[in-house]
């Protein structure tokens, strides 16, 4: 049975009023700025989709931020932006996301090719569209799809660790910064199970109009989407829990973003069931599984500034961010 983590008096109930108000402004305020692509009969292929969804994924933040200020506690230690753990604990555990992360894709698409699920074929027959428009002679000498999917991938782990954790961050200090402290008081795994679901359904928006697994009836999608973020936010829990900061939590979450879109590279015939070939799909939950269960199985630390409800600042406590 889970069991709570060590908690300050302060810190031993769950409050359940400022969780609702969290839950409530994070949803309507992602539903509020998805809302011209429902408006737009291009949807997802509207040409400033991309730029609206990277906006959307700070509204978990402003609405932690809401519920932070209401609690007069100080938004850096609210968002999960000022960690007692040190540098190097923070780097540590960053890298050890990274690692993570990169492990897990890969042996979902090693798994997905040994199973031959999905028409997924590790001789990269999808990689030609990586060189899509490129002209011959504009390629350097020896560039082959196959390289270009290396190539292409490290830039993408460059910018998954960079500029993508900017906008994971904007998720993270909501989810895994506000939300999961709040909730570990009912003890690890409801925690987790109830933090996976609710983020997964705050996808809704773009879900339903196809988003992470196109061609997937959309109940299905919104199905493998709850288990996939379930899953993967433990293992962001514990990174956020181990390091308390949101910097590896949101590291590892830009990474994903920027390399699991390459499985489309072992589509054969251009054809890929996402729902059950991708790492988000049935055959990265069988990946997974395991890491989520092992690391819930851990010494997960409580650290000073994990907690949600702590007495009002007083005049020589924290300032307000």
């Amino acid at each position: 049975m889970s069991q709570p983590l060590a908690t300050t008096p302060a810190q031993s109930k769950v409050a359940l009023r400022h969780i609702v108000v969290f839950v409530v402004l994070a949803y309507a305020l992602f539903w509020l700025i998805s809302l011209p692509l429902w408006l737009d009969p291009q949807g997802l292929a509207a040409p400033y989709a991309r730029p609206l969804m990277a906006a959307g994924m700070f509204s978990p933040a402003l609405a932690a931020a809401a519920v932070t200020l209401l609690q007069r506690r100080s938004l850096l230690d609210g968002l999960g932006l000022r960690s007692s753990s040190g540098v190097r604990r923070i780097i540590t555990m960053s890298l050890a996301g990274v690692v993570i992360v990169i492990v897990v894709v890969a042996l979902s698409w090693l798994l997905a090719g040994y199973l031959g699920v999905g028409r997924f074929d590790l001789s990269m027959p999808g990689a030609d569209l990586l060189l899509a428009g490129v002209p011959a002679d504009k390629l350097p000498a020896g560039m082959t799809p196959q390289t270009a999917f290396w190539v292409q991938l490290g830039s993408g782990l460059v910018a998954g660790a960079t500029i993508n954790a900017v906008f994971g961050a904007g998720e993270e200090m909501g989810w895994r910064g506000w939300f999961v402290p709040a909730l570990l008081p009912l003890g690890r795994v409801p925690a987790m199970v109830i933090a996976g679901v609710v983020w997964g359904g705050w996808h809704a928006p773009i879900m339903l109009l196809g988003y992470n697994y196109p061609g997937a009836p959309r109940p299905l999608a919104m199905g493998l989407m709850l288990i996939f973020t379930t899953l993967f936010g433990t293992l962001l829990a514990w990174l956020r829990i181990r390091s308390d900061s949101i910097v590896p939590a949101a590291i590892a979450h830009g990474v994903l973003n920027a390399i699991v879109g390459f499985t489309f590279v072992f589509a054969a015939g251009g054809d890929l069931d996402w729902a059950l070939a991708s790492p988000m799909g049935m055959i990265g939950f069988i990946v997974l599984l395991p890491v989520a269960a092992a690391l819930l199985r851990q010494q997960w630390t409580a650290l000073p500034r994990i907690g949600v409800d702590p007495r009002p600042t007083t005049s020589t406590g924290a300032a307000q961010g």
